[in-house]
């Protein structure tokens, strides 16, 4: 029979003792520092991303030390010797270093900033979580000396600071009255954005933007025995789609398929001004472009959407790093990629009017029926009502970012077609272009732009 009775002190488990709950963290600790001074015996990379042949070990003796030195403070959670182990093995994992310059000159330069750390520079995420872990660890130690009305008063704040971020991200978008402009800006946009919850509530404030895919073109070099046995010398291009359901989901929550949403919108930031104004300049390299370059029409969206500037933080981190990376991760043994062209693509949402309901005119005319004596003639056929697909053709816009080389390197600063618009467009005769069409009548209804010119046909879905 269950007994429900509180049991005697005497039969409680004793606490750890202090002794053992430094042993167990200092071991923490013992393993992290090991994994910072690999860093030194090897000579990693201290500048940049790049990856070493270390990185794995490091990784693994941080990760080891971080969740001994998490034993230790779970031991003892009201001494606030435990949490000290926690949150020294935090701060080494994050590292130390020289800062980056000013403003946003760094990005436009090599990677002048030195950082050492337990855990490598290529896996800058796991630093970042690293230090949360440690000054939280630190602040927690604080908490244990404070008395409990103070301790529970500043639990309070805390819990009211989370949630006022989040009103705070929820009217931000513009127009953006000043008070929380300022309160987003200043205090609660860093932690919004570490913990991700950002985005989600930007995203259904006021309304949901078009989502954003990236088409990849990627130019492989010929093949040498195709050369020597007088093959073709174009050549051979391969286009990748990101993301995609069937070959991005790889868990039952569609995390992965999720994340790779969130790189694309990366992409999507766009530079402030471009998306409300036209300037005279960008109207004559319009004009240019349409009469002299590759008569490329410029598609069904308004003229000051016809140009998109990405932000400056994009143009020379994002889709260098991009381009670099599909570059390493879709390139083939003995064929080495030459160049990767960039297509970011806005995916219009569809109005539900528009999706529920589309009215075309008939595509055949009625013949005329012979009237005789007491007849009336054969009324008019009336528009046929159709449901359009929210994936139809006309509702992509694909606007060029550039063609880069192997290391992320844009080929053609000056290329004026870049980050112009680049559509597909309904042909004269689309009779049936309203439905959702076959892959195999895509050419009889539309013309694609994109592959005209990337100088590749894109494969179609």
């Amino acid at each position: 029979m269950t007994s429900h009775e509180i049991a005697p002190p005497e039969v409680h488990e004793p606490p750890a003792t202090v002794r053992r709950v430094l042993t167990v963290g200092l071991i923490g600790v013992g393993l992290t520092v090991s994994a910072f001074v690999l860093g030194f015996i090897f000579r990693v990379p201290t500048r940049g991303f790049d990856p070493h042949g270390s990185d794995g070990v490091r990784v693994i003796l941080a990760g080891i030390g971080m969740v001994f030195a998490g034993s230790a403070a779970s031991m003892r959670p009201r001494d606030w010797l435990s949490w000290l182990p926690l949150g020294a093995a935090g701060l080494l994992c994050y590292g130390v270093g020289s800062q980056p310059p000013a403003e946003l000159s760094w990005m436009a330069l090599k990677p002048q900033r030195s950082w050492y750390a337990a855990v490598p520079n290529a896996w800058d995420s796991y630093q970042l979580l690293g230090g949360v872990t440690g000054l939280v660890a630190f602040a927690a130690a604080g908490f244990t000396r404070l008395p409990i009305r103070v301790a529970l008063s500043a639990i309070f704040v805390l819990v009211a600071f989370y949630f006022t971020g989040i009103i705070a991200s929820v009217l931000s978008p513009p127009p953006t009255p000043f008070l929380v402009d300022e309160y987003w800006r200043r205090l609660t946009r860093f932690h919004s954005q570490f913990l991700y919850i950002n985005n989600a509530y930007h995203f259904y404030s006021p309304e949901p933007g078009p989502p954003s895919e990236l088409w990849v073109c990627l130019k492989y070099a010929p093949e040498p025995e195709a050369l020597e046995n007088g093959g073709p010398a174009a050549p051979e291009t391969e286009w990748v789609y990101i993301p995609r359901r069937n070959r991005d989901t790889m868990d039952p929550m569609r995390i992965t398929y999720y994340r790779r949403i969130a790189l694309c919108d990366q992409v999507a930031q766009m530079q402030q001004g471009y998306n409300t104004t036209f300037p005279e300049e960008l109207q004559k390299a319009n004009l240019r472009r349409l009469n002299d370059i590759r008569r490329i029409p410029k598609g069904n969206v308004p003229e000051n959407q016809q140009y998109v500037q990405p932000a400056d933080a994009v143009i020379r981190q994002t889709l260098p790093s991009f381009a670099n990376h599909f570059a390493k991760r879709y390139g083939k043994p003995g064929r080495e990629v030459t160049s990767v062209k960039i297509y970011r693509v806005l995916h219009e949402v569809l109005p539900v009017e528009r999706f529920r309901q589309l009215a075309v005119p008939p595509t055949e005319t009625p013949k005329p029926t012979p009237l005789t004596w007491g007849a009336e003639p054969s009324p008019p056929r009336p528009p046929e009502t159709y449901y359009q697909s929210p994936y139809h053709p006309s509702l992509y816009y694909a606007y060029y970012q550039g063609e880069y080389d192997l290391q992320g390197n844009i080929l053609d600063s000056t290329d004026p077609e870049l980050y112009w618009l680049v559509p597909v467009e309904r042909r004269a005769n689309n009779e049936g272009s309203h439905r959702l069409i076959t892959a195999a009548e895509f050419d009889r209804y539309f013309i694609d732009y994109v592959s005209v010119h990337a100088g590749s046909k894109r494969p179609k879905e």
